[in-house]
């Protein structure tokens, strides 16, 4: 996943390849597509990862008692 981000981050979504992501992850393509059907399933995968990580965030933020309204 970071090689992933790492690569649609420098060349875009669109110009990023399947080929590019597991070279950046030192993989075989072959194996990258074990995992995932095509970019746009490993651009979804990365995706709800991501939005995982910022939910678990907000939750924490969320928590904090210094953020209560006066």
């Amino acid at each position: 996943m970071i090689a992933a981000k790492r690569v649609f981050s420098l060349k875009g979504f669109n110009k990023a390849t399947m080929e590019d992501i597991a070279n950046e992850a030192e993989l075989s393509p072959g194996t990258l597509y074990l995992y995932f059907k095509n970019k746009d399933e490993l651009c979804v995968s990365l995706s709800l990862r991501i939005l995982q990580y910022l939910n678990i965030k907000l939750k924490h933020v969320g928590s904090e008692k210094d953020l209560e309204p006066e």
